[in-house]
């Protein structure tokens, strides 16, 4: 229902008309409100000022239109960031070092190693000597 939800809310507030945003997604405005009711149910607050012409967004619609643009946002980097990682475009390393060693060649070699192979995600391992 989200994702029905996050279009209607953009259609309506593009359009300022449930029938107009009904006709830009080729469904019928009565879905369209049947959608709208049941979030306002849920929710438990008006999500459109039907009583404003042109139809507008409640404070708590245009709240619930960010989050969920904020949503599918972050959904959409998820699906690439694991699609990349699938295809092996992120390689992942363990390194196990002592303590002794982990001064001298930390400092020196790790800040060229991440500048020239910056996808390679690195496990360090403390072991004692």
């Amino acid at each position: 229902m989200e994702n029905k939800l996050l279009v209607f809310l953009e259609a309506i507030q593009q359009h300022n008309s449930m029938t107009k945003a009904a006709q830009s997604l080729f469904i019928s405005q009565p879905y369209i409100s049947r959608t709208i009711k049941s979030a306002e149910t849920h929710f438990g607050t008006p999500l459109i000022d039907r009583g404003h012409h042109p139809l507008e967004l409640t404070y708590a619609g245009e709240r619930l239109l960010t989050y969920l643009q904020s949503d599918a946002r972050l959904h959409q980097r998820m699906n690439t960031e694991l699609k990349e990682i699938s295809q092996n475009k992120y390689q992942s390393m363990t390194i196990g070092i002592t303590p002794p060693m982990a001064n001298a060649w930390f400092s020196q070699t790790l800040p060229a190693f991440y500048q020239r192979f910056p996808n390679i995600r690195t496990k360090i391992l403390e072991i004692t000597t």
